[in-house]
């Protein structure tokens, strides 16, 4: 209950996504900005984001989608 409060506290931060063509294939660049100092969401997400990321990457280079269970192996 104390983490869930510290995280509603806390400002909003702020994710942008651009995607750019590159060749024959496309960049995701994201920006995660905008957390106040010692914050609590930069923490998870700088855990989360790659953990996302991949889960994407994966699914657009087969299809496989993973199921929720899968991703805390």
């Amino acid at each position: 209950e104390a983490r869930r409060t510290a995280l509603v506290a806390e400002p909003r931060s702020r994710a942008s996504f651009d995607i750019e063509p590159d060749g024959e294939i496309c960049k995701l660049t994201v920006v995660h900005e905008f957390f106040a100092p010692d914050s609590l969401v930069a923490t998870l997400v700088t855990q989360g984001w790659p953990r996302v990321l991949s889960e994407l990457k994966t699914f657009l280079e087969t299809g496989d989608v993973r199921r929720p269970a899968d991703s805390l192996k």
